[in-house]
């Protein structure tokens, strides 16, 4: 039987350190976690490291970078409200990411690719970061989904006509999701994604008027 990973988790917040040890030590013969510290940077006798990205927030990369530099292999945690921290991570050399809601299984599944070597998806943490979003937005799938294609340019009717939806549906959508994400226009809701890294061009089928599409009856 192959020996179990030693795993060490870093993280500015003892509540997510434990949380996460917790997760990990679920299946000790796959997992042993060997350290739990803050981020002091000085860790040994590891294969992994499960780094929370909420540091990145308030202390750079300087502590990652350490990591990076003695060539261990690390696997980021995305806190719920900053999807934006995935690409700078992975920039630096981040081998994958997780959301903090990650359950057990999952999270010991990433520990074990990291360990192996493979390569980061980039797919799948572009994945990670929207669902990030989604959650610590309360949007649907659907609102979502709704959000990207009006701040990709498409009217309510290319919308409709491309969900297969009644336009009534899709201005119920946008009115809801407008309020979730704390906009009031179409403007507003592009501004929202344009921060969070949402927007994907896209050639609308119509255009409107050269003014804003009414979001409301």
């Amino acid at each position: 039987m192959p020996k179990p990973l030693r795993v060490a988790v870093v993280s500015v917040h003892p509540l997510t350190r434990a949380g996460l040890a917790q997760l990990l030590g679920a299946a000790p013969e796959r997992v042993v976690v060997v350290d739990s510290a803050a981020m002091d940077g000085h860790l040994g006798g590891h294969d992994v490291v499960v780094y929370d990205l909420a540091g990145l927030a308030g202390v750079g990369t300087g502590d990652l970078r350490h990591l990076l530099s003695n060539r261990t292999r690390v696997l980021g945690v995305v806190p719920l409200h900053r999807p934006d921290l995935v690409e700078g991570a992975l920039t630096v050399g981040v081998a994958d990411v997780v959301p903090v809601s990650v359950a057990g299984p999952e999270l010991l599944d990433a520990v074990e690719r990291v360990a192996g070597g493979e390569l980061v998806d980039p797919g799948q943490c572009l994945a990670v970061s929207l669902e990030t979003l989604r959650a610590s937005s309360r949007l649907t799938e659907r609102e979502m989904e709704i959000v990207q294609l009006v701040a990709s340019g498409l009217s309510n009717r290319d919308i409709a006509e491309r969900l297969y939806l009644s336009i009534n549906s899709i201005k119920t959508y946008i009115r809801t999701a407008y309020r979730k994400i704390g906009v009031d226009s179409r403007s507003g809701a592009v501004l929202w994604a344009v921060h969070h890294h949402l927007v994907q061009p896209v050639r609308p089928r119509h255009v409107v008027d050269g003014a804003e599409e009414d979001d409301g009856d």
